[in-house]
């Protein structure tokens, strides 16, 4: 049984705001490299430096990025 964290619920948010196919070109969008995003698919917590690069990145509100999170 796959257990789905709520993180993916952001990553995937992500890839469709940003009309993006891989979580590699996320990365490569977030200036992020794809070991973190991998790490927080399988659970690592979302920092709030990420949430910010997420923000810096895309322009979304920073309150839109918290609210994928819960």
């Amino acid at each position: 049984m796959r257990v789905t964290h709520v993180d993916n619920q952001l990553l995937d948010f992500l890839r469709r705001e940003m009309d993006l196919k891989t979580d590699r070109e996320l990365a490569q969008l977030l200036q992020l490299g794809f070991p973190t995003i991998s790490k927080i698919r399988h659970g690592t917590p979302v920092s709030d430096a990420v949430i910010l690069r997420i923000h810096e990145c895309t322009d979304i509100p920073v309150r839109v990025i918290r609210d994928q999170l819960e």
